[in-house]
């Protein structure tokens, strides 16, 4: 028994075709690396700039006010390690929601009601724990 045959599928139903389970996967594996490389980049600044990373280094990020989205591009651009969190977060938080977006448009392609509705009830929970309940708790 290989490797192949332990894991199991995205698609227990069998419903989905292997190239949009292989789309799916892809999603996820883009978000994550994405977010770990900027993750990184981040922290790597974040020590080049104070010499070493302590708790008092992030300090400045916990404290900031709200979430502004202009900022991170300037951020980026100036090579502030905080940015390049800022970036980090947004795209750990931006990955489950594009792989269950893009799960959501294929089951309605190949015409399953039944995950289609799992799926959106899925991404209607994330988009109100995000928008709603997110601000609420801050």
């Amino acid at each position: 028994m290989g490797l192949s045959d332990a894991t199991p599928s995205v698609a227990s139903s069998g419903s989905l075709s292997p190239s949009a389970t292989h789309r799916m996967a892809l999603v996820l594996r883009t978000g994550l690396a994405a977010a770990a490389a900027s993750l990184l980049i981040g922290l790597g600044l974040l020590v080049s700039a104070g010499g070493s990373l302590d708790l008092g280094s992030l300090a400045p990020l916990a404290n900031r006010a709200a979430f502004d989205p202009r900022t991170v591009g300037s951020e980026l651009w100036a090579g502030h390690g905080g940015g390049w969190l800022t970036l980090g977060l947004l795209l750990l938080v931006a990955t489950p929601v594009a792989r269950v977006s893009f799960g959501l448009y294929s089951f309605h392609a190949e015409r399953d009601p039944l995950l289609t509705r799992a799926a959106l009830v899925v991404l209607l929970l994330l988009l109100v724990g995000l928008f709603a309940l997110g601000p609420l708790l801050r």
